[in-house]
């Protein structure tokens, strides 16, 4: 199901201005297939960074305790915080994209999720003493669940928008991207932390993808120019739906079941005697396999 956040926007919001394309007259069929096809991997790309902070932080969640001696109420909210984050920014979404442009917006947040996955692991006892790592755990967690919910709202969109006729082909490629998130963050976590000795290179590790997608996105963004738009009153009210209810309470208890999985498995599966990186691979294969079934 691909919402899309534009819907009721007067004027109607254009089809995104690509790199390559001139402002005026035709455009030659091979570049308007270039442009495009550039467009829907930066799409694919951000998709592919969506999920990575949730499942990393579970795939390392003993080592991060025990070195930065975090309490069982930090544990807590460091798992929830992101996913009730994800809830409370979404509908944000479309008022941000109707003043500045969802490609902006969408732009900003790879910018936000990218500081966050940077500051997460940082040591605040530099600028607080005796901070330690909590403080920036908990900013760099929660600006990345911000983030999130914006890129989870405006995506569905921009698909629906630039690749009408190719709406199954990017809309399958986009949300499998999204779950691949999950899976390798769960599975190349913890061989990170394995290769370098330390939980903070692990979580580093996935700033690294999110900037490079920053930069890829970011000649796309600045081409656009933003054009204030106004919502359409009109339609059914959702919150007299039954549909709409009905709907909702179905995706909640699915995100409950995938969000449980990102977040405790792991750290399950290695109190149980399992290693990290054979609990790492389990939950991969977990998530591949939920994948594969929808």
């Amino acid at each position: 199901m691909l919402v899309d956040a534009e819907i009721d926007d007067i004027p109607a919001a254009t089809p995104t201005r690509l790199p390559g394309q001139s402002g005026g007259g035709p455009e030659s069929p091979q570049a308007s297939r270039r442009a495009l096809a550039y467009l829907g991997l930066c799409l694919v790309l951000i998709g592919l960074n969506l999920r990575t902070v949730f499942s990393s932080f579970a795939a390392v969640l003993p080592e991060m305790t025990s070195d930065a001696g975090l309490p069982g109420w930090a544990v807590v909210v460091l798992t929830t915080v992101p996913v009730t984050l994800l809830g409370v920014f979404a509908p944000l979404a479309p008022v941000l994209a109707r003043r500045f442009g969802a490609e902006r917006v969408l732009l900003g947040a790879m910018a936000v999720l990218t500081a966050g996955l940077l500051l997460r692991p940082a040591d605040a006892g530099g600028l607080v003493p005796g901070a330690g790592h909590l403080p920036a755990l908990l900013v760099g967690t929660a600006a990345s669940g911000a983030a999130i919910a914006l890129c989870n709202v405006l995506l569905p969109g921009l698909v629906k928008r630039d690749f009408p006729h190719r709406l199954g082909l990017m809309g399958g490629l986009y949300t499998t991207a999204i779950c691949a998130s999950a899976a390798l963050g769960a599975g190349f976590t913890y061989p990170v932390f394995t290769a370098t000795g330390e939980w903070t290179s692990a979580l580093w590790f996935w700033a690294g993808p999110a900037a490079v997608v920053l930069l890829l996105f970011l000649p796309v963004a600045l081409r656009q120019h933003p054009v204030r738009h106004q919502t359409a009153n009109v339609g059914v009210n959702v919150w007299r739906s039954a549909v709409a209810w009905q709907v909702t309470i179905f995706m909640v208890l699915q995100a409950m079941m995938s969000f449980s999985v990102f977040a405790w498995l792991a750290p399950i599966l290695r109190e149980r005697g399992v290693d990290g990186g054979t609990a790492g691979l389990m939950v991969g294969v977990s998530i591949l396999l939920q994948m594969t079934g929808s």
